[in-house]
């Protein structure tokens, strides 16, 4: 069982109701009424039955939430012609996602039989939790030409090379990558979409410097990662508006380099006493440039 918390409410939409087979006749009474966007089924939440048959008579749900599903059979998703928002984990076997044309975001545990790829053409945000790769790379992330966030969630990858099929998304997002080293392949998505950046718990990164590659980045956030000697990197980030580093060691505690940035507009730190000045005092001189 693994410890990622399925997020259940990225639904704009509407409100998304837990089925309880306790309750079986409450619940499918309050789908009944149509002012629901989605549901949220948990073996953990007392949903009792061994399939989804019951989505049939619901087929304007657009959005669904499986956790804890190993048991069930997701074959009744197929109902849902316009579904929008997923997410799957625990799950036996994953549902042909291709034919959900209109699904626009997806939360998975990753699987090499989830079947994302360029059929979903409206798939714009895309969490994956516990990726794996026998190069250890991105060289098995889905390609999905209208993708525009990615987020990566606790994965065993040592390294970012396959990154460069990804030169379309705009927001990347790398959470809890504890053996991850080599960042260098990150450079390839320079000049590319890409404008926010994240890496989050990610230790063991030793070439932090290449994210001075990313000239067109407009948002860096480092987030309890692995000491960094300086920030002379950040020079190469020209086109860098925000810069946001947390319980992340700056060795020389210089922070001059910020002044330096044409763009960089926000900055946050928490301070410390060897800095060079409090984040307050970088924020001040930025906005009195």
């Amino acid at each position: 069982m693994s410890d990622w918390q399925p997020n259940i409410f990225d639904c704009p939409a509407g409100d998304v109701i837990t089925i309880d087979s306790q309750h079986w006749d409450a619940c499918l009474s309050r789908l009944s009424k149509g002012d629901l966007a989605g549901v949220h089924i948990s073996a953990m939440s007392h949903y009792a039955e061994k399939d989804l048959e019951f989505l049939r008579d619901f087929p304007n749900i657009t959005a669904v939430a499986i956790s804890y599903g190993k048991g069930i059979d997701l074959a009744g998703l197929q109902y849902l012609e316009g579904l929008e928002y997923l997410t799957l984990d625990t799950y036996k076997d994953p549902p042909d996602l291709g034919q959900f044309s209109m699904l626009r975001t997806l939360s998975a545990e990753w699987s090499p039989q989830l079947s994302v790829d360029e059929r979903n053409e409206q798939l714009e945000k895309l969490t994956l939790f516990n990726y794996k790769c026998p190069h250890s790379d991105l060289s098995y992330l889905p390609l999905i030409p209208s993708l525009k966030h990615l987020e990566l969630n606790l994965s065993s990858v040592t390294l970012l090379d396959g990154a460069d099929r990804q030169r379309h998304v705009q927001s990347l997002h790398f959470y809890r990558f504890l053996k991850l080293t080599r960042i260098a392949a990150i450079a390839a998505l320079s000049g590319g979409s890409l404008q926010r950046i994240k890496f989050e718990l990610c230790k063991k990164i030793e070439d932090i410097d290449q994210l001075g590659q990313l000239e067109s980045v407009k948002k860096i956030t480092l987030d309890r990662c692995a000491d960094i000697n300086d920030l002379e990197f950040l020079r190469g980030c020209s086109q860098l508006e925000e810069f946001v580093i947390l319980d992340t060691k700056i060795v020389s505690g210089n922070l001059r380099p910020l002044l330096e940035l044409p763009k960089l507009s926000y900055f946050f730190t928490s301070d410390k006493h060897h800095h060079s000045h409090t984040k307050d005092e970088i924020n001040a001189l930025l906005r009195s440039r």
